[in-house]
């Protein structure tokens, strides 16, 4: 398993001619999906040297001294798998309303268990900016075991704070290099063009998690990512539904209804 999360880790190389292996790792009788529109390409040899794909080829390969030899026959290679929505960090549930604690060996270990799996990309959506930044630093710098990671800072979620506030909270977060800017779903429209105004400035995409503000609003402010198969707005209701899914949000609470 781990061979093969090696092996989908690498970028996609050229296929060179086959040539002597030293030191290397030779994976053969293998089916290679090489993410391009092709044919699988059976009963190939895949050479890796280091970390690089050195030659992918259907004719034998002479397997030098030091190799490690893996038979691959009924086995695959694909390029790696890329997680559009994992959270780098797991939350504790606080008791009360203590604040939320990240557990960071969970975490790590979770990730490790991403790469095992061939997911070589990972895509965090929010993050708290500080600990998650970093663990994404140390995902990237080799230092944490896992998938490479991009990463939001702390989803931004209060619809109290004024447009000023809204723009510091982007400026603050710039310090720790977010991949990204998350606006989440108590936003209004106007706090939404807020922070995806100040985002933009400093050259950073936005995702949305959206609910007072629409999918479409969201997509007319400027929003570069929309999470979520579908937003929680009562807009994207036929107009007969809305006033009931309006109205289960009170009584019944807004996940139950959104399911429903």
């Amino acid at each position: 398993m781990r061979l093969v999360a090696i092996l989908v880790a690498l970028t996609c190389a050229a296929y060179a001619a086959a040539a002597p292996a030293e030191n290397s790792v030779v994976i053969t009788q293998v089916t290679v999906l090489d993410g391009r529109g092709g044919a699988p390409l059976r009963d190939v040899t895949v050479v890796i040297r280091g970390d690089r794909i050195a030659s992918v080829s259907a004719t034998p390969v002479s397997v030098g001294k030091g190799s490690l030899v893996i038979n691959g026959r009924g086995k695959f290679l694909l390029p790696g798998f890329i997680d559009m929505h994992a959270h780098l960090l797991f939350p504790r549930c606080a008791k009360g309303s203590g604040p939320v604690r990240f557990d960071r060996a969970l975490s790590e270990r979770a990730l490790a268990q991403h790469l095992a799996y061939g997911i070589t990309t990972a895509r965090s959506p929010a993050t708290p900016t500080i600990e998650g930044l970093k663990l994404r630093d140390d995902l990237n710098a080799g230092r944490v075991k896992g998938s490479r990671a991009l990463a939001s800072a702390e989803l931004i979620n209060d619809s109290k704070l004024t447009d000023a506030a809204l723009r510091q909270l982007v400026r603050d977060a710039l310090p720790s290099r977010p991949d990204y800017i998350k606006v989440y779903a108590r936003l209004q429209p106007d706090q939404v063009a807020s922070v995806v105004d100040e985002a933009h400035r400093h050259h950073l995409p936005v995702i949305g998690h959206l609910q007072r503000t629409s999918w479409r609003q969201g997509l007319e402010l400027g929003v570069d990512h929309l999470a979520h198969s579908v937003d929680w707005s009562a807009e994207s209701l036929p107009e007969a539904a809305r006033v009931r899914y309006l109205q289960e949000q009170k009584e019944r609470g807004g996940f139950r209804s959104r399911i429903d």
